[in-house]
C-alpha cells in the first residue's frame, strides 16, 4: 500500500514539474511589442545571451583571474567558436530558442548559413548582406525590423526560431564584425520554428508589429486603451518636493507623460528637476532620475521616438514601462533650479491582473560614476549590480567627450573616439560573461563612430555633438531582455578617463522582485548639473592630454 501511495505522490509531482508552455511563431514576434510581459518574473531555465566577435583573447581562468581583459581587436583576431573546413562556426546552441537580433558593422557577400534542429540542409543560405536587405528573402521583407541605421549599424529583428538546436556558419568573406542576440526557453517548451516561407498568421504577426513602428511610436493607444488618465498642472517652487499622485492598492501604471512648456527645456532645468517612484510606501524609490534623463535623452529636450520611451516634439515625454503594484506608488517631483518649474503630469492606471509573486517591480535610477572596479578588471565601468530575481531591460548613455574621436572621416587623427567599450553582462554569479559585445556603438545598434542622428523603435542616436561634444543613446532589450535569477552584473568598458575628459552618465532600466536588493540611491543635487571637465579643443590640438 505505501509503494502505491508513493507512486501516486512522485506522479503528481512530475505532473506539477513538467512544463507544458506552447509558443507559436506568432507568439514570439508579439514579444517584440508585449511591455507587460516585462514585469513577469523569469522562469526557471529561462535565458538571454549573446553571440559575437569580441576579441577571444580575453579570458577568465579557473583560478578566476582575469586575462587580458582589455583585448580591443574585435573582429580582428578570430572570432568565432571553432572552424569546419574553410567555414566559420558563429553561433551554436540547443534549444528550444530564438535568434532575436542580428547585427553587424560590415557584413559582406561570403555566404552565412543558418541551420536549425540537427538538419543537414540549412534554412538560410545566402549573402550575408542579404540578411539585411529587405528584398532578398521573403522573411525579411519589413523595413522596420529589417535595416541599417542612419549611422551605418545593421541590424534585423526578425525572431528565428528552433526547437532542438541552432547553428550559424559563415563562408569566408562573410564579412566581419556580428552579434547575434538569443533568448531560450525551459526545457520542455515547444516552440513553433522558423520557416523561410510564412504562414499567413506569421506573415501578419510580423505586419502588425513592423506597422506600429512605423505608425504608432509615441501614441501608446496600444498600452493605455484599458487604463484611467489622471493628470495635474503643476508648479514646483524652488527646492520643492511635491508629491504628484499617490495611488492605492494593487494596479498598474501602464504609460507617464510629461508636458513641458519650452520655457523650460533647457538642460539646465531638464537635469535638476527630477523624478522618483516608491513601490509600496518604500523608504528609498525604486525610480529615481533627472526628469529629461528618464525619458531618454540629454542635454536638454530632444526629440526622438522609440517604443518604451521618447520625446515629441510638442513638449510631450512619455514611457509606455508596463509598472504594476501591490499596495501602493508615489510619485514625486523635485525642484533643484533657483527658479520656478510649470509642467503637466499625466498618469494612466490600471487594475493589475498579475498574480501576487509572480510579477516584479520596474527600477530606473541614473548615476555618473560608482565605486570603481579593482585594477585587473580594468577598463570596466559599472552600470549596474543588482541582486534578487527580474529582467534588464536596457540602458540609456549620456556621452561627454570634447576631444572627439580617431575617424579620420568624423574628426582629425589624434582626437580620440568613445566608443570602443565592449558591454559585459553577468547573469547569475557566471564566471564569463554570457554577454560580451563589441564595442559601445555596436552595443547601442549603429557602428564605426559615425555621429548621425537615428531613432529606431529599440535603439537611438538621439542627440550628437559629432562626436566632440555630447552623445545621447538608448538601447531598450524587450524581446531580447536579459531574465536573472540570483543577480545581474552589467558593464561597459571605458578607456579613457574622466579627466581626459571622457565623462559617462547612465540609466539603467530593470525589473526586481520584492525582496530583490538595489544599491543605487539618489545622488546630491550638487552633482547633477555643471560636472562635465571643459576643455578648449581645436582641430590643431585635438591629439593633447
Amino acid at each position: 500500500m505505501k509503494g502505491i501511495w508513493l507512486i501516486l505522490i512522485l506522479l503528481a509531482v512530475t505532473a506539477c514539474t513538467q512544463n507544458n508552455d506552447k509558443h507559436s511563431y506568432a507568439d514570439i514576434v508579439n514579444r517584440m511589442i508585449d511591455m507587460k510581459r516585462l514585469a513577469e518574473l523569469p522562469k526557471e531555465g529561462e535565458k538571454s545571451g549573446m553571440f559575437s566577435s569580441y576579441d577571444r583573447r580575453s579570458k577568465v581562468d579557473s583560478a578566476g583571474n582575469y586575462i587580458e581583459w582589455a583585448a580591443n581587436n574585435d573582429g580582428l583576431r578570430p572570432q568565432f567558436i571553432r572552424k569546419e573546413g574553410d567555414n566559420m562556426v558563429l553561433a551554436e546552441m540547443d534549444g528550444p530558442g530564438a535568434i532575436v537580433r542580428m547585427w553587424s558593422a560590415s557584413p559582406k557577400e561570403g555566404h552565412v548559413k543558418v541551420y536549425i534542429d540537427g538538419n543537414e540542409i540549412p534554412l538560410i543560405d545566402m549573402p550575408f548582406i542579404d540578411y539585411f536587405n529587405t528584398e532578398k528573402f521573403p522573411a525579411f521583407t519589413y523595413p522596420e525590423l529589417v535595416y541599417e541605421t542612419n549611422a551605418r549599424g545593421f541590424n534585423n529583428y526578425v525572431p528565428i526560431t528552433f526547437q532542438k538546436s541552432i547553428k550559424i556558419v559563415g563562408e569566408p568573406k562573410w564579412g566581419q564584425y556580428f552579434q547575434f542576440n538569443y533568448i531560450t526557453f525551459p526545457e520542455g517548451t515547444m516552440v513553433e520554428q522558423f520557416d523561410s516561407i510564412l504562414s499567413e498568421q506569421n506573415r501578419n504577426a510580423l505586419e502588425k508589429v513592423n506597422n506600429y513602428f512605423q505608425n504608432e511610436l509615441g501614441a501608446s493607444t496600444e498600452y493605455t486603451a484599458n487604463s484611467i488618465a489622471e493628470s495635474k498642472n503643476i508648479t514646483l517652487a524652488p527646492g520643492e518636493e511635491k508629491t504628484v499622485f499617490q495611488l492605492e492598492g494593487k494596479k498598474t501604471i501602464t504609460g507617464i507623460k510629461v508636458l513641458i512648456p519650452e520655457a523650460f527645456q533647457t538642460p539646465e532645468i531638464m537635469r535638476k528637476t527630477t523624478l522618483s517612484i516608491f513601490w509600496n510606501h518604500e523608504k528609498n524609490p525604486s525610480v529615481w532620475s533627472p526628469l529629461g534623463d528618464f525619458f531618454g535623452s540629454a542635454p536638454g529636450f530632444n526629440s526622438y521616438r522609440t517604443l518604451p520611451m521618447g520625446m515629441l516634439e510638442n513638449g510631450e515625454m512619455y514611457s509606455n514601462w508596463h509598472m504594476p503594484f501591490e499596495e501602493a506608488a508615489e510619485i514625486r517631483l523635485t525642484n533643484n533650479n533657483s527658479i520656478p518649474v510649470e509642467l503637466e503630469l499625466q498618469v494612466y492606471h490600471e487594475k493589475n491582473d498579475m498574480t501576487p509573486g509572480k510579477f516584479a517591480y520596474f527600477h530606473a535610477k541614473w548615476h555618473r560614476d560608482l565605486a570603481p572596479l579593482d585594477s585587473t578588471r580594468w577598463p570596466d565601468w559599472t552600470v549596474l549590480e543588482t541582486k534578487g530575481k527580474g529582467r534588464f531591460v536596457g540602458m540609456y548613455l549620456l556621452v561627454w567627450n570634447p576631444k572627439g574621436g580617431h575617424c579620420v572621416e568624423y574628426a582629425k587623427e589624434g582626437q580620440h573616439w568613445w566608443g570602443e567599450g565592449d558591454e559585459k553582462f553577468f547573469v547569475d554569479g557566471e564566471n564569463f560573461p554570457s554577454t560580451f559585445g563589441t564595442g559601445t556603438e555596436d552595443y547601442f545598434g549603429y557602428a564605426w563612430c559615425v555621429p548621425n542622428y537615428f531613432s529606431r523603435a529599440f535603439h537611438s542616436q538621439n542627440y550628437t555633438d559629432q562626436n566632440k561634444g555630447y552623445q545621447s543613446l538608448t538601447r531598450w532589450q524587450i524581446i531580447d531582455n536579459i531574465p536573472f535569477q540570483q543577480s545581474f552584473d552589467a558593464y561597459l568598458e571605458k578607456y579613457f578617463p574622466n579627466h581626459w575628459p571622457t565623462q559617462y552618465a547612465t540609466i539603467a532600466y530593470w525589473y526586481l522582485d520584492k525582496n530583490g536588493e538595489d544599491p543605487l540611491k539618489p545622488i546630491s543635487p550638487d552633482e547633477l548639473f555643471g560636472y562635465e571637465t571643459q576643455i578648449e579643443v581645436s582641430e590643431a590640438q585635438g591629439n593633447n592630454n
